[in-house]
C-alpha cells in the first residue's frame, strides 16, 4: 500500500508538458507567439505574392525606360475642371 501511494504522489509531484508550459514565463511564451506568428505571415505574403505577381501577364510586355521615365516624373496636365466641388 506504502509502495501505491508513494508512486501516485510521485507521479502527482513530477509536471507534465502543459504544466511546465505554464510556469514557462511571460516574456519567453510572448517572444515565441510573436516569433510564430511573423513567420507565419511572412509566408503568407510570399504565397500571395508568389500568386499574383510572380509571373508577368505577358513574356512580350517591355516598354521602353525612358517612356515610364517620363510617364513617372512628369507634372499632370491641367484639367479645366477641379477634383473638388465649388461651393
Amino acid at each position: 500500500m506504502t509502495t501505491v501511494l508513494s508512486r501516485v504522489s510521485a507521479q502527482a509531484d513530477s509536471p507534465t508538458r502543459h504544466q511546465e508550459n505554464r510556469h514557462q514565463p511571460r516574456s519567453q511564451r510572448l517572444a515565441l507567439t510573436l516569433c510564430v506568428t511573423i513567420a507565419i505571415k511572412c509566408l503568407l505574403l510570399y504565397g500571395l505574392w508568389y500568386a499574383c505577381f510572380s509571373h508577368p501577364q505577358t513574356k512580350h510586355m517591355l516598354l521602353p525606360a525612358d517612356q515610364v521615365q517620363r510617364h513617372l516624373f512628369s507634372t499632370p496636365a491641367a484639367h479645366g475642371f477641379s477634383s473638388h466641388p465649388s461651393r
